[in-house]
């Protein structure tokens, strides 16, 4: 046997192998490839990363760059996050990829996602907070039109990467997702209660929530002008009469703080709840953000990048008699106060 046999029966198995990588259930997977995709959550207030910290599920929706169609959906689990990255089987081509993450499963926290495989295209793909009516004769007719189906709905992350190439030759190939956070908790600290008893509200029940079009995403986490109108009501607080002096807190859920568009910031309401009456006007809670300041007199959150990083918002109301005998209200934000004064007899 000469030396040119020897060599082509050695190769044969080799080339049997290498066929077989193409030869699985059809042509179809010749071409596909190894595609990293590596997350991260560093735009939080504490500039570190805190992705296995904080993100339990990440669910990365991939769209066809040249149909548009969405073409596959991409589940990274716990143990995927943990080491920070999964490797996925790609066709050659033009994607863009939408991830959305939770600190549960995407489901269980109260989300859903409306897209199809073959079907729904990029421009026309929702992330949502799942949905209930407002119940029949509810106190909060004509403010708001639903409310979460999930009462303590989980945090909600996003990231995007646009118009990624995959190739169709070569390894080591990946994209990078840094996720953001698009749940905050507003926390209302409602202090002089007791300055109120003299127009006859001592012990009355405050009713403190917020209502917004800040729930229904698209593709670029962005929101929507038009979307109903959203009931947040607080999920916990506690109040205090120590001293004789009786103050509030309220910790309420929210959505996207988004700066735009305008007409779907949440809106801050404060009333008496024995009588639905409006103890403040309501309040852009958007706008009271932009309003807070350093020492320095700087603001604290110039644009929407520093607005996303952080996790709660305090916003302070307080209720006074000044020497006039009249009710001043005082809505305060660090570096911030605007008053309110009522001519009220008792």
């Amino acid at each position: 046997m000469n030396m040119d046999i020897l060599k082509k029966i050695l190769l044969l198995p080799l080339l049997v192998l290498l066929l077989s990588s193409c030869i699985k259930d059809n042509l179809d997977d010749c071409g596909r490839l190894d595609f990293r995709l590596q997350f991260s959550f560093t735009l939080n207030n504490q500039h570190e990363d805190l992705l296995a910290d904080e993100v339990r599920n990440i669910r990365v929706y991939v769209f066809d760059q040249v149909t548009g169609l969405l073409v596959d959906m991409i589940n990274v689990t716990e143990q995927d996050i943990a080491r920070g990255y999964i490797d996925v089987d790609l066709l050659g081509g033009r994607y863009t990829f939408v991830a959305w993450g939770s600190n549960t499963n995407i489901t269980n926290g109260g989300y859903a996602a409306a897209g199809t495989v073959g079907q729904t295209t990029l421009n026309d793909f929702r992330m949502t907070l799942a949905t209930a009516s407002l119940p029949s004769g509810s106190p909060y007719a004509g403010l708001a039109d639903v409310v979460p189906q999930t009462a303590g709905f989980g945090d909600l992350f996003w990231a995007i990467a646009k118009d990624v190439t995959v190739l169709s030759s070569g390894r080591d190939q990946s994209v990078d997702f840094d996720l953001i956070r698009n749940t905050n908790t507003l926390t209302v600290n409602v202090a002089g209660l007791e300055n109120l008893s003299t127009r006859a509200l001592t012990g009355m029940e405050l009713d403190v929530f917020t209502v917004g079009r800040n729930w229904l995403y698209g593709n670029d986490n962005n929101l929507f002008a038009d979307t109903p109108r959203m009931l947040f009501l607080p999920h916990d607080g506690n109040r205090d009469e120590a001293g004789g002096k009786i103050t509030e807190v309220f910790n309420i859920r929210q959505q996207r703080l988004s700066q735009n568009p305008v007409a779907a910031r949440p809106i801050l309401y404060v009333r008496d709840a024995a009588t639905n009456t409006a103890l403040i006007p309501p309040l852009d809670v958007v706008y009271l953000i932009q309003q807070m300041k350093d020492d320095a007199g700087n603001p604290l959150y110039p644009n929407q990048g520093y607005i996303d990083r952080e996790d709660t918002f305090l916003i302070d109301i307080e209720f006074r008699n000044n020497n006039e005998g009249n009710l001043v209200i005082r809505i305060s934000v660090k570096g911030w106060t605007m008053e309110y004064i009522y001519s009220v007899v008792a």
